[in-house]
């Protein structure tokens, strides 16, 4: 069955190389003033631009301006062996990409971790960044949320699901995190999500960028910024609780809270919350206004729903969600862990 569930414009992929001799993938789109994006987990250029969950988001966004992209060491098109992952090295990648790209001047755009990254690039190189967009950010990781021996229990476990279960064939150990980054998802965007866990990064990968971002911890650089900075955030995300992005907002000098009704952590094309952040967004870095009613969205909308249901029509996925729910003892236990994720991140 064909992955690609959307016909996209083509996007060229490139490549450059940081100082410590990794391999870095990246892709500039669109036209206008230019953004570039921190990467963040789960991400891979050639499947997010026709995905039924990140498509919308990164079509729209290049109407108005030229888009930075790029897949993190270890995953995606980027080099996937490396020796090591680290904050440091998320850092280095932006730095890598942003020269290689040749912006002197641009807005950041950080998701998830990639607001870390983007925080600590712009301290670096403040002469460089002219905005900060935050969505689903968080100042400090998973790591700073254990509080006693139940807590260390849970995150080990999270580990060891990721390095035993990550890319498995059987869907039952993939789909926990689908559960938690899009809780709302119809079938076909549940079904991308749980395949691009196995083919942005190996479950090595996957268990090392999780320690990693677990670890990150840029609150006391928060005071520090001077770049104007807007935080946008889904009320009931359950993978970065709401209250983190509130924490970031009030620490950041003069900064802007967006609060967003959804409970995603990837909002859909079919939430209020993409023409909400598209609108702000726009507004905060003095793009003319967000046009909502030119048809653009919803003749985007109406070819994604389209393609979701021949793929749910296709005699291969009926036979997948199938087998997935004859999978009983193995989606209690993931069920299980799934809950107990949820509470230890939220």
């Amino acid at each position: 069955m064909n992955d690609k569930v959307l016909t996209a414009p083509a996007q060229e992929i490139r490549y450059c190389n940081t100082p410590d001799d990794v391999r870095i993938a990246y892709t500039v789109t669109g036209q206008g003033s230019p953004i570039v994006r921190a990467a963040h987990w789960l991400t891979h250029l050639e499947k997010d631009w026709e995905s039924p969950v990140w498509s919308l988001f990164l079509h729209d966004l290049s109407r108005h301006h030229r888009i930075v992209r790029y897949d993190a060491r270890g995953t995606g098109l980027s080099q996937r062996k490396v020796p090591g992952y680290s904050f440091e090295a998320m850092l280095t990648d932006l730095e890598t990409v942003v020269d290689a790209a040749g912006f002197e001047k641009f807005a950041l755009l950080g998701v998830s971790q990639g607001g870390a990254t983007a925080i600590a690039y712009a301290l670096k190189h403040p002469e460089r960044v002219s905005h900060i967009v935050l969505y689903g950010a968080f100042a400090r990781g998973h790591r700073f949320l254990i509080e006693n021996e139940s807590d260390q229990k849970l995150y080990d476990a999270t580990m060891t699901m990721i390095a035993e279960g990550w890319g498995s064939e059987n869907p039952a150990y993939r789909h926990y995190l689908s559960g938690l980054f899009l809780p709302n998802g119809t079938a076909a965007q549940v079904r991308w999500h749980t395949e691009l866990e196995r083919d942005s990064a190996t479950p090595e990968m996957a268990a090392k960028i999780f320690e990693a971002v677990s670890n990150i911890d840029i609150k006391d650089m928060l005071p520090q910024v001077n770049v104007p900075v807007i935080v946008l955030h889904q009320r009931e995300d359950r993978v970065v609780p709401f209250v983190l992005g509130q924490q970031i907002a009030a620490l950041v000098p003069g900064a802007r809270f967006v609060p967003l009704d959804g409970t995603n952590h990837l909002f859909l094309p079919n939430e209020p919350s993409h023409q909400v952040f598209m609108r702000e967004v726009a507004k905060f870095l003095g793009d003319p206004p967000y046009k909502e009613n030119d048809g653009f969205f919803e003749e985007h909308v109406r070819k994604l729903d389209s393609a979701v249901n021949k793929v749910e029509q296709h005699s291969v996925y009926r036979l997948f969600t199938a087998s997935s729910r004859a999978i009983g003892i193995a989606s209690a236990i993931v069920g299980a862990i799934s809950v107990a994720l949820v509470w230890l991140f939220g």
